[in-house]
C-alpha cells in the first residue's frame, strides 16, 4: 500500500480504494457536519435546552418536579407537567441555592433531593389529600395543627387560635350563579381590598385582604349526577399576624392547597384519604393533634463544648429556657450584648473549631439558623443566602431574609469562614404585605463571643482566627463554596432556643 492510496480487503467484498481527492472531500464534509451540529447546540437557547430535557421525562416525573418546587418555595404555578418560563425560573432558583449551575436542567440526583425535601416539608405539617364528601371535593389540608368541623355545605378546618381556616363548600348554581358569587366576593366593603380577582367561564379566583385577615377563594363549576350545574370551592383564610410572621411558608401552603384542589374527584377517578364521618349521627368535631408547644422559639444556639451552648437572650426575658428538647441551665450572661451561655444535654455534634475571618469583606454570605417551617411544625436548621455590606463599624452588616428566631444564628462568608453571630432580629414595626424583604442585620464578632465563653469558664475557645496577611480577600460569588459545603460543619452544632415567658 502506498501512502497515496487507502485500501482494505474484506472476505466476500470487492477491493475498495479511496483516492486522496475523494478522502479530502469526505473529510471536509464530516467536519462541516460536526460544526453544524455544534452550532445547532450553541444556537439553541438555554430555555429550549431545558424544555427539551424536561419534556423527555414522564408526566409523573414532570409533575413531581413542579410539586417539589412548590414546597421549596420556588414555584407559584400549576402542577400540570407543562414547561414554561415560571418552571424554568423556579428550577434556576432552586439550582442557585445549591451553588450549582443555573441551566434549568435537573439531574436525577437533584430530582431525588427535591422530592425528599418536599416530603419532609409535607410531613412537618402532615399535609394530607382528603376527599371531602359533603362538599364533593378533594383538597390538601395541613392536618398537623388544624381541627375539623362539618357543616351543611362542606367542612371547616381551623387552627386552635383560628389563625388558619380552610372552608370547603358546594352551592347549586340554581341558587347562586358563578357570576353572582363573584360579585359577592368582590363587592366593595369598607376596610377590605381585593388584590387579585379573575372570573372565567368555569371558575373564579379572588383574594381579599383586611387588617385582620387575608383570604384566597377558588371556585369551579361542575356538572352534577342529575346534569345540574354546581359550584364547588374553598376559602383559605389566614390571620395577618401569622401571615406577617410566616409570609414565605403561608405562600407555599396557599399554592400547595390550590394545586391539590379537585372539584370533581369522582369524575377524575381520585378518592384521596377519606376521613371517617358519622353521617347518621349529630355533627361532631374531629380533633386533630394540637400544637405541641406553648413556648416560643426565640433564638438559635451554637455548641461551644459538650452540652454547652452560646446564644443571645437578654437576661430575665424567659422564665425557663429549652435548647432543642432539653431544659437549659444558665451559666453566664452579658447584659450589654445579650450573649448567654447555657448547659443543656442536647447531644448534638460539636466540631473541633470554628474558623473565622477577623475582618470579613463585603460579598456573598450565608445565614444558618433554627426556625419552624410552619406554625406547629417540627423545627429545622435553615440556610439562607444573603450578602455582606459595609457597616458603620469594623464589622459589616448582613442583608438576608430571616425570621426572629435567627437571633444567635451564625453568618458565614462565601468561603465558609464564620463572620459573626446575628445580634438580634426584630420584625417589630415592619409592615409586610407580601414576601418578607431582606433585613439588614448587625453582627457580634467571633472574637467577642470567644472572649465571653472563655471568661465564663470554658477551658478552651472553639473559635480560631484564620491567619491571613493583609486585608481579607474579596469573595467571588462564582468561586464561593456551595451551600452544602459551607453548612456541613454547623448544622449538627445548631439548636433552636425555646422560651417560656
Amino acid at each position: 500500500m502506498t501512502p497515496n492510496r487507502l485500501s482494505w480487503r474484506r472476505q466476500g467484498f470487492r477491493y475498495v480504494s479511496i483516492t486522496p481527492l475523494l478522502a479530502g472531500v469526505l473529510f471536509a464534509a464530516s467536519v462541516s457536519m460536526i460544526a453544524h451540529a455544534q452550532n445547532s447546540r450553541q444556537n439553541a437557547s438555554p430555555f429550549a435546552l431545558a424544555q427539551r430535557a424536561f419534556e423527555q421525562l414522564s408526566e409523573a416525573q414532570r409533575k413531581q418536579i413542579q410539586d417539589g418546587l412548590v414546597w421549596s418555595g420556588d414555584y407559584k404555578g400549576a402542577v400540570d407537567g407543562e414547561f414554561g418560563p415560571m418552571t424554568m425560573r423556579a428550577i434556576q432558583a432552586y439550582e442557585a441555592r445549591g451553588g450549582d449551575r443555573r441551566d434549568g436542567i435537573l439531574a436525577p440526583r437533584d430530582i431525588s433531593a427535591l422530592s425528599k425535601e418536599a416530603s419532609r416539608r409535607k410531613a412537618a405539617v402532615e399535609f394530607r389529600i382528603l376527599s371531602e364528601p359533603r362538599a364533593g371535593v378533594r383538597i390538601g389540608v395541613p392536618a398537623k395543627f388544624m381541627q375539623r368541623r362539618n357543616n351543611k355545605e362542606g367542612a371547616i378546618f381551623r387552627a386552635a387560635d383560628r389563625s388558619l381556616i380552610l372552608r370547603t363548600f358546594t352551592v347549586p348554581e340554581s341558587r347562586q350563579t358563578l357570576r353572582d358569587l363573584f360579585g359577592v366576593l368582590t363587592k366593595p366593603v369598607r376596610g377590605r381590598r381585593i388584590p387579585y380577582k379573575v372570573l372565567r367561564d368555569g371558575f373564579l379566583v379572588v383574594t381579599a385582604q383586611s387588617r385582620a385577615r387575608f383570604s384566597y377563594t377558588r371556585v369551579a363549576r361542575v356538572t352534577g349526577a342529575d346534569g345540574a350545574s354546581i359550584l364547588r370551592g374553598y376559602t383559605f383564610s389566614v390571620s395577618q399576624s401569622l401571615r406577617r410572621e410566616r409570609a414565605h411558608q403561608i405562600g407555599i401552603l396557599t399554592i400547595a392547597i390550590s394545586n391539590s384542589f379537585d372539584p370533581s374527584p369522582a369524575a377524575n377517578g381520585k378518592s384521596g384519604t377519606n376521613v371517617k364521618t358519622a353521617t347518621n349521627k349529630p355533627e361532631r368535631e374531629i380533633q386533630a393533634k394540637p400544637v405541641q408547644n406553648a413556648e416560643v422559639m426565640v433564638a438559635t444556639a451554637l455548641a461551644v463544648a459538650a452540652d454547652t451552648y452560646v446564644t443571645i437572650i437578654p437576661a430575665g426575658q424567659c422564665n425557663s429556657v429549652r435548647i432543642g428538647k432539653a431544659p437549659a441551665r444558665l451559666l453566664a450572661s452579658d447584659k450589654a450584648s445579650g450573649l448567654a451561655l447555657f448547659s443543656a444535654p442536647v447531644g448534638g455534634g460539636v466540631p473541633g473549631t470554628y474558623r473565622f475571618t477577623p475582618a470579613p469583606a463585603p460579598g456573598p454570605a450565608y445565614a444558618l439558623f433554627a426556625e419552624l417551617p410552619f406554625s406547629g411544625a417540627n423545627p429545622q436548621i435553615s440556610l439562607a443566602r444573603g450578602s455582606m455590606e459595609k457597616g458603620p463599624g469594623p464589622l459589616p452588616r448582613v442583608r438576608v431574609i430571616t425570621p426572629a428566631s435567627a437571633t444567635g444564628g451564625v453568618i458565614l462568608t462565601g468561603n465558609g469562614d464564620l463572620a459573626g453571630f446575628v445580634a438580634r432580629v426584630s420584625l417589630a414595626g415592619k409592615k409586610v404585605a407580601g414576601p418578607m424583604p431582606r433585613l439588614s442585620l448587625s453582627l457580634i464578632s467571633p472574637s467577642k463571643i470567644s472572649a465571653f465563653v472563655t471568661g465564663a469558664g470554658l477551658k478552651a475557645s472553639p473559635f480560631n482566627a484564620r491567619q491571613a496577611k493583609g486585608p481579607a480577600p474579596k469573595v467571588n460569588p462564582d468561586t464561593a463554596k456551595s451551600a452544602a459545603a459551607v453548612s456541613s460543619g454547623y448544622v449538627q452544632a445548631l439548636s433552636p432556643v425555646w422560651c417560656r415567658k
